[in-house]
């Protein structure tokens, strides 16, 4: 399978003054996880972070998530063993990196949750960012629980690179502490 990366989002410190810039785009929670690329071909799971390193941990049974294979898929692994998605690149061996993050988002974002062995996987919660903009007026938002939330704006086509990561405008990343 062919290697692509994920791009890293530019980092904002001060949401409530540029969310009214940001209409329309998808913002999704960041735990304080470890980011992690999940390949699968031939039924057989590899898990890397960003830049393609391989992790230790194995989770063979990921192989059972109902997705065509091969597939490459962008998340967070959680100190406590879940697995939150956010995007995928490839899927069904097609590569579908280039396509407008919304077509990419419509086909994962429904996914069922799953559970092994106390592990879960589960296609992260999102929401509009006109609705976040709601939830900044007063306290820190809860869904948002530990670290910050990654806004994606739906039409980006470029969240992926093929040689290297990147940091890309269509993606900014703000951190609550």
């Amino acid at each position: 399978m062919q290697f692509v990366y994920p791009n890293k989002p530019v980092r904002v410190y001060d949401v409530p003054s540029i969310i009214s810039k940001l209409s329309g785009w998808i913002v999704q929670p960041k735990y304080d996880g470890r980011r992690v690329l999940i390949a699968c071909e031939n039924n057989q799971i590899t898990l890397y972070g960003r830049l393609y390193q391989k992790f230790k941990e194995l989770r063979p049974w990921l192989s059972n998530l109902p997705l065509p294979q091969p597939f490459l898929i962008d998340g967070e692994l959680l100190r406590n063993g879940n697995i939150y998605i956010w995007d995928y690149a490839i899927l069904g061996g097609e590569h579908e990196y280039r396509k407008p993050y919304i077509e990419r988002w419509n086909k994962i974002k429904d996914l069922k949750p799953m559970e092994v062995n106390g592990n879960k996987f589960a296609v992260v919660d999102s929401l509009p960012a006109e609705r976040y903009a709601e939830l900044l007026d007063g306290s820190k938002p809860d869904h948002l629980a530990i670290e910050g939330c990654v806004l994606k704006s739906p039409a980006a086509t470029d969240l992926w690179g093929i040689y290297s990561t990147a940091e890309v405008a269509s993606m900014v990343k703000y951190r609550i502490r």
